[in-house]
């Protein structure tokens, strides 16, 4: 009788472990889960104000000056050129033979 009590009593501590294990995962995925939708949320409402500002009509006027390069009306465009610099001619570089059959014929010169 003591040897089924105490199977008993082992069956169900083994299974209160279990059980207690898998109710940790379970709430730990619910955390990760609500940090997601607390982010999600927080996307949601960004992209909210987006759209809602982008029916306004100065973001409409900015979106058309920096996409399509118009011009509010009343405003001035002034156009700043850089100047070209001339190019410098750059000499192809000599293999060291070349400047070693240079600097012998120099020599022999002399």
């Amino acid at each position: 009788m003591g040897l089924l009590i105490l199977t008993v009593t082992g069956f169900l501590a083994l299974s209160n472990w279990r059980i207690l294990q898998r109710r940790r995962q379970l709430l730990a995925r619910i955390e990760g889960l609500e940090k997601e939708i607390q982010i999600l949320g927080k996307e949601n409402q960004e992209l909210k104000e987006g759209i809602s500002q982008s029916f306004e009509r100065t973001y409409l006027e900015k979106e058309a000056i920096e996409r399509f390069n118009l011009k509010p009306e009343g405003t001035q465009v002034v156009v700043i050129k850089k100047e070209e610099k001339e190019e410098e001619t750059v000499q192809p570089l000599k293999s060291f033979w070349q400047n070693f059959l240079e600097i012998l014929e120099k020599l022999k010169i002399k």
